[in-house]
């Protein structure tokens, strides 16, 4: 067999493999283990990537064609019925012999139409499922596969999450936040790009847990503590052990920065970082339905408020932008508060279609 030909033939296997991959990710009842499985095969050779993508690519274009001109009777292709018991090629096979026993002539497609499930998990690299599938924290760590997981958590408004990493540690996400964790390293390795989230950190001095996010990132062994991020802001408070903060920004002397069980640390882009003092239970009691705050802006109030409450809240006028409220509010009552603001600030309520709730300057 020339070069050629054997290079052909095993574009030909790895194709099928692609598929087979592909077709398997989709169903619902995938497992991790099944997940760990394909991510060891596209990093095995970089020729299984490169394929796997066209693989994708092509099922995104028939998947947006219309199909049944693909067919000379036009009948639709309907692979509902496929349970991953046999490979696809088989399937297919089998499938397109039944149906050209009858007077039409079935063209065999190089990518059955089903629904894409899982596409985010092809297009990505990450596992974008349900937390209960990925980490419902029941049994032991599949054994040779922690060191390969990659995932992706994210939370609507107004909903929270609990993770359980397959280390032990756990993740307890807040409203409209995202986390995508990435275990493949030497460190366990975590970035939070919205919103705000709970860590409770399993020691291990051998692979230590970072958090990366716009504005610094977190290094814990074994330990506890809250990130909130709130438009330029960066607040990490520690409820238990120790963290060390490296902020992202540019200084001259570069320095992390040791924030201890207790204590609180603020960066941002306009200011140096500031720590402060806090009881433990302050910064997480998002986590049992309430929002509590010392001195901190208005504007970045509400901006917690819209993460973690249906109610719509738009703060107008920028000289309101400079208030700082204390205080707590029960996520329940929120439009209590609400209406409870003219009585502490120089504010007016207006209430507009939709549920949309203004605080404007007095009149």
């Amino acid at each position: 067999m020339s070069t050629d030909n054997r290079a052909e033939t095993r574009r030909a296997i790895l194709q099928q493999e692609a598929r087979e991959w592909f077709v398997r990710l989709q169903d619902d009842d995938v497992q991790v283990e099944e997940i760990a499985a394909w991510q060891a095969w596209l990093t095995a050779d970089p020729a299984h990537q490169e394929i796997y993508d066209e693989v994708e690519a092509l099922w995104l274009a028939v998947a947006d064609a219309d199909l049944e001109e693909l067919l000379v009777d036009g009948e639709a292709v309907n692979v509902d019925d496929y349970d991953a018991s046999m490979s696809v090629s088989d399937w297919l096979e089998e499938r397109n012999t039944a149906q050209s026993s009858g007077s039409a002539t079935v063209v065999e497609l190089p990518r059955a139409k089903v629904p894409l499930r899982w596409m985010a998990v092809a297009a990505t690299l990450l596992v974008a499922v349900g937390v209960t599938t990925l980490f419902s924290g029941q049994g032991s760590e599949p054994a040779g596969h922690s060191a390969e997981l990659i995932a992706s958590i994210s939370t609507a408004r107004a909903e929270q999450r609990t993770a359980k990493l397959f280390d032990g540690s756990q993740i307890e996400l807040g409203g409209a936040s995202k986390v995508a964790v990435d275990f493949t390293g030497p460190n366990r390795l975590v970035r939070l790009t919205q919103g705000e989230a709970y860590f409770d950190v399993a020691p291990n001095p051998d692979q230590p847990f970072v958090v990366e996010t716009p504005y610094g990132n977190v290094t814990a062994v074994g330990t506890a503590f809250n990130i909130r991020l709130v438009k330029d802001r960066f607040v990490v408070t520690v409820t238990e052990g120790k963290i060390d903060v490296d902020p992202v920004r540019e200084t001259a002397e570069p320095q992390k920065i040791r924030v201890e069980a207790g204590s609180a640390l603020a960066l941002d882009d306009r200011t140096d970082a500031a720590q402060d003092s806090v009881k433990p239970a302050v910064p997480v009691s998002w986590r049992d339905g309430w929002l509590t705050y010392r001195s901190e802006p208005l504007e970045y109030v509400v901006e917690d408020i819209n993460r973690y409450s249906e109610v719509r809240i738009e703060l107008i006028g920028s000289n309101l932008k400079g208030l700082s409220y204390s205080g707590s509010m029960d996520l329940a009552s929120v439009e209590d508060w609400v209406s409870a603001l003219p009585v502490i600030f120089p504010v007016q309520i207006d209430h507009r279609d939709g549920g949309l709730i203004r605080i404007l300057p007095a009149s």
